[in-house]
């Protein structure tokens, strides 16, 4: 009511520049409400449209904001909201509008992470801004920010147990009583949600269908966001991991559970295929995986690393990667699984999650033993180099080398035209570079 009824007044007496903000609003409401995805993008681009034409500096950050965050990744790119986020910022801080300033910085952190943005890259910048929210004394989103920042220093190995909220940036047992005590919706959502990625990316599986559940309850305080869909692609996972082992009368309602989120995510990729249709192969995959169709299962994973390859999503591409090899290492093909974990480990290696390529060295050692070079004791010759990987440039040369040789020569091998071989070759040096 608070949305339609100034739009209904603007329709009877006139057009005002507070229009643009009203149907920013109005077009987050359609595509996260009512699933009208294309009706709500038409509204975004109309409050862009009216703010270049009434020149409302002053409403500027508001509607960036609410578009990018709401409307922008139902039809893009996800990575396509970053600019306007930051632009919305700038524009902020200039105006005096520091609450949606904040906002802005607050999701460009948020959403940078789940795009798949290097992790050494965006810590740096995720610090940054969390001191600039605590400058500009806007605790709740400092303390949000704080959240995302954690979740990047657990994967970057910061802490020992990777799954826990806990260290330098935040505290889960300090502040999840406090968001339980205040009925903060979207903070309990964020904490759990994180828990959730952390819990399943480490193999703990009972632990993030019990996150997976929590994050649920909360859902109802991160409307229009896209971290929806992404909760729904990892509790779909968390789900078909869990089923093994589940109780016979169990598995049935996981399966519908699945299948329902799968449609969800199948209607979303028909709309923002880079952001989603990785994700719904990858569900089907594991979902043919449980169910022994080993072809559908075959085809779905290609489908998800290919897309997700394509798409930029690095850290999702290293996962379906992953599944794939362990799927065919439970059906016995070791070398065809090996190839998968060896992709699944340069593409963790590629985001900057420390804590999860330590994970699979400790996992597969089998698989990895062409990468993972021992030395007399027995020991990672590269376990005191991945460590705390965003200070340091250091820490991952060693094993950045290693990469660049064994790609080399494949290269080599691959490779029979002398004019491609030497572009090709002089690419993979300048990359190391």
């Amino acid at each position: 009511m608070i949305l339609c009824e100034p739009i209904n007044l603007s329709l009877q007496s006139g057009i005002s520049p507070l229009f643009a903000f009203y149907s920013a609003n109005y077009g987050l409401l359609l595509c996260a409400i009512e699933q009208e995805i294309d009706a709500g993008y038409q509204f975004g681009k109309l409050a862009y449209e009216l703010l270049e034409k009434f020149h409302s500096k002053d409403l500027k950050t508001k509607v960036l904001q609410v578009v990018a965050i709401g409307i922008e990744h139902c039809k893009n790119h996800v990575r396509q909201t970053l600019p306007y986020l930051r632009e919305a910022y700038k524009i902020g801080l200039e105006t005096g509008d520091l609450e949606y300033a904040a906002y802005s910085i607050l999701h460009c952190c948020s959403y940078s992470y789940l795009a798949g943005i290097s992790l050494d890259e965006l810590e740096p910048d995720i610090a940054n801004s969390s001191n600039s929210l605590k400058q500009l004394k806007q605790e709740n989103n400092y303390y949000y920010n704080q959240i995302y920042h954690q979740a990047v220093l657990n994967l970057l190995g910061d802490t020992e147990n990777p799954e826990l909220l806990s260290g330098s940036a935040f505290n889960e047992k300090k502040f999840i009583p406090f968001y339980e005590n205040i009925n903060d919706n979207y903070a309990l959502f964020q904490i759990y949600f994180n828990k959730l990625i952390l819990s399943y990316l480490l193999g703990n599986f009972q632990s993030a269908k019990h996150y997976e559940a929590l994050t649920e309850k909360y859902i109802g305080g991160v409307t229009g966001l896209f971290c929806i869909p992404v909760y729904y692609f990892y509790s779909s996972l968390a789900k078909l991991a869990f089923y093994p082992t589940a109780a016979v009368e169990e598995r049935e309602k996981m399966l519908e559970q699945v299948t329902t989120n799968a449609e969800k995510i199948k209607f979303w990729a028909q709309h923002a295929p880079a952001n989603h249709s990785h994700k719904y192969y990858l569900i089907e995959a594991e979902k043919h995986r449980i169910l022994g169709d080993k072809i559908a299962a075959i085809e779905a994973y290609e489908q998800a690393i290919a897309t997700a390859t394509e798409n930029e999503y690095i850290q999702e591409a290293a996962l379906a990667n992953e599944l794939c090899a362990k799927f065919y290492l439970e059906w016995g093909k070791t070398k065809i699984a090996q190839t998968y974990m060896i992709e699944a480990y340069y593409g963790y290696l590629d985001w900057g999650a420390v804590a999860k390529v330590k994970d699979l060295e400790k996992r597969y050692p089998q698989l990895l033993a062409l990468i993972l070079v021992r030395s007399s004791g027995n020991s990672n010759l590269f376990g005191n180099n991945i460590t705390s990987s965003h200070t340091s440039s250091s820490n991952t040369e060693n094993i950045l080398d290693l990469a660049t040789v064994i790609k080399v020569s494949q290269t080599l091998s691959g490779e029979v035209k002398l004019e491609n071989l030497l572009s090709t070759l002089i690419q993979l040096i300048m990359e190391n570079a």
